[in-house]
């Protein structure tokens, strides 16, 4: 079976999107990564993918993005975000191709038919690029783009017209994301080339490569068909297709390439953090000092338990007298501490202590994204199920990446160094 639709409109990176608007709806190519997906409450609704080439478009706003997204190190503001539809019929599709292609389970039908799940699949370390026809219409304000003729993209599986913008998307990848990304994820070691991992920015905007300047391919100047890439007269076909087997190349043999730090390099002001090759247990990292190193640790760990043990303390509603009655106000959201222990650790042994256990704090503004929800209302209404699902991975193995970070503990800004971890959610620890 073919993985390749047979007609594609003509490949656009989102901010060279044609006016939508009116009765007629302009049709582009895309390619794009998926960062997360989202349902609605009707189950005959599209659903919807938040997708980002890193670009923007004035067209696109942002009343229906919901935040800009932060996932560890990663920050990607919201004009940069897409929405773009999929039927659920295609669902089933996606998951096919992306198997056939990467070898590997997305599982968005197994997401889509837990009626009882989540609203929100957390996808970005799944390295999720579709290529797809698109059509554009403004909804309100804002872009809404509804997808088919789907493709699943990696390395490997990409045509001479489709190159250009992968290597665009991967370049900006490596230029968005911190390394350890690239390192700790099998899934993104295998789909994106080692290359892209590190790419600074030089003067001309081009990609700082292996130095020397390499400007990207698909510039302004070139146009792109399904069947062939036509340039201008500086930019010979032959060097393009040079360009495209290189790459290729680089895939076969990425032990050729020394990849140099570039700390200065990210668009982003997060600075990247070092990672660190080895596996570590909470034996190991006790051992460690309270100075904040800029590393992240792949730790391996039992979670033996949680703070508050109760987890209906971390939403809760507060009641307040007005005019002497008592009111109740809108729900509270309050931080989570991760109890872990090392591996060999089983519940029969003594009583846990501050010499044999790690915390890992996961603040209040990010206890949303751990539990996969938008709204404070929603972890109100189904802490309950959440603490069901939660209970299926404690005193389980588990393998996470920590860091240590400042934590304020008082007004006038007294701080201490605590561990956090990187892109945890719920979802993630009980697959």
């Amino acid at each position: 079976m073919s993985l390749v639709p047979a007609s594609y409109s003509l490949y656009r990176q989102v901010s060279d999107f044609p006016l939508a608007g009116g009765i007629q709806y302009p049709r582009v190519g895309s390619i794009f990564l998926v960062l997360y997906i989202e349902r609605q409450s009707s189950k005959d609704a599209p659903v919807t993918l938040y997708v980002t080439d890193f670009t923007t478009n004035k067209q696109s706003g942002t009343t229906f993005i919901p935040r800009e997204e932060y996932q560890g190190n990663i920050h990607i503001p919201k004009d940069k975000i897409l929405r773009v539809l999929v039927y659920p019929k295609l669902l089933p599709t996606l998951d096919n191709l992306y198997k056939s292609v990467n070898n590997d389970d997305l599982g968005i039908c197994d997401w889509w038919t837990n009626a009882s799940g989540l609203n929100r699949l957390f996808i970005l370390e799944k390295i999720l690029i579709v290529s797809s026809n698109l059509k554009l219409k403004l909804y309100i304000d804002s872009l809404e783009c509804l997808s088919y003729d789907h493709q699943i993209l990696n390395s490997e599986s990409v045509t001479s017209s489709q190159f250009p913008f992968l290597e665009k998307l991967f370049t900006n990848m490596g230029r968005n994301f911190p390394r350890e990304f690239f390192e700790f994820n099998p899934t993104a070691r295998r789909i994106v080339p080692r290359l892209y991992w590190d790419n600074p920015r030089n003067e001309e905007g081009g990609t700082q490569i292996l130095g020397y300047a390499q400007p990207l391919a698909g510039n302004a100047n070139t146009q792109l068909t399904n069947t062939e890439v036509h340039v201008n007269e500086t930019q010979p076909k032959q060097e393009t297709e040079s360009q495209y087997a290189a790459f290729i190349d680089d895939i076969e043999h990425p032990q050729d390439y020394a990849s140099s730090p570039a700390p200065n390099s990210r668009v982003n002001t997060v600075v990247p953090r070092r990672p660190i090759s080895r596996a570590y247990s909470v034996s190991d990292l006790l051992k460690l000092d309270d100075t904040e190193d800029n590393r992240t640790y792949q730790v391996n760990a039992i979670i033996a338990g949680t703070i508050p043990s109760d987890w209906s303390l971390i939403c809760g509603k507060q009641v307040k007298t007005r005019r002497g009655k008592p009111a109740i106000l809108d729900p509270v959201i309050r931080g989570l501490e991760l109890v872990l222990v090392d591996s060999t650790w089983t519940p029969e042994q003594p009583i846990l202590c501050g010499i044999n256990t790690l915390s890992i704090y996961i603040d209040q503004e990010d206890v949303l994204d751990f539990f996969g929800v938008e709204r404070i209302e929603k972890v109100y209404t189904s802490i309950a199920d959440l603490d069901e699902k939660f209970e299926k991975c404690v005193h389980k193995p588990c393998t996470m990446h920590a860091y240590k970070t400042s934590k304020e503990i008082h007004p006038n800004g007294t701080k201490m160094t605590v561990w956090t971890a990187m892109n945890l959610t719920l979802a993630e620890l009980i697959r």
